[in-house]
């Protein structure tokens, strides 16, 4: 079961790690870097929490199976290296529907000038119909 939770957290990690390569270009077509930089650090704490879950959840698991005279097994570390080949792949393709997202996000940050009203806007009727018009 850990390593499940392992997975997931890899693929957040590697997934938000991908598509920081975005932000640059986000802050340079909004003219506005800074905020773009810091609604992205929000995504980066996100990212940074799931390593901090990730590395002891990793460690038990191998702790146990060596505990366990168990080989911990190349399996499930390729399984892993699977979720982070895979969660790259899925960032690269969606850098271009993260830098739409997050270009208006920016744009409405201006707006709102809160995170939760950020959000909040994001899920109203027009905040989504914002995001489906290019």
């Amino acid at each position: 079961m850990q390593i499940i939770f392992v997975k997931i957290f890899t693929v957040i990690i590697h997934l938000i790690s991908t598509l920081s390569y975005s932000v640059r270009i986000v802050g340079i077509r909004t003219r506005k870097i800074a905020i773009s930089f810091a609604l992205f650090n929000i995504m980066v704490l996100i990212s940074r929490t799931s390593n901090s879950f990730q590395a002891p959840l990793l460690a038990k698991w191998i702790e146990n199976n060596i505990q366990n005279n168990i080989n911990p097994g190349t399996f499930e570390i390729r399984l892993i290296l699977l979720a982070t080949t895979f969660a790259t792949i899925l960032g690269a393709l969606l850098i271009p529907t993260f830098q739409r997202v997050l270009s208006k996000a920016v744009n409405n940050f201006s707006i709102h000038k809160s995170i939760p009203k950020l959000l909040l806007h994001g899920f109203t009727k027009s905040g989504i119909k914002q995001l489906n018009t290019r």
